[in-house]
């Protein structure tokens, strides 16, 4: 990797840290899914610890990426550890 290139060239579509569009804070239950989610758990394996069905973990989720300006898991951690949300 040389100098010019960016973080975004190797991962497109995945935001730098200030690069996502937040629309609304996330709700406490949004936050703990997405805490979950940077330590590896799949959906599946949340809804089972959350007590609640993995659709409604998918649907949190879906709401996670639209509030960070993100599009899929990926983004959603890289954001979240990049700028010390979680």
């Amino acid at each position: 990797m040389t100098a010019a290139t960016s973080t975004s060239q190797i991962l497109p579509g995945v935001p730098l840290a200030g690069e996502g569009r937040p629309t609304a804070p996330l709700t406490p239950r949004e936050s703990e899914v997405l805490r979950k989610l940077t330590s590896g758990r799949t959906a599946r394996a949340i809804a089972r610890e959350l007590g609640v069905s993995e659709r409604t973990v998918r649907k949190h989720l879906e709401h996670v990426y639209e509030k960070l300006g993100v599009h899929d898991r990926l983004g959603a951690v890289l954001l979240a550890l990049r700028t010390g949300a979680l």
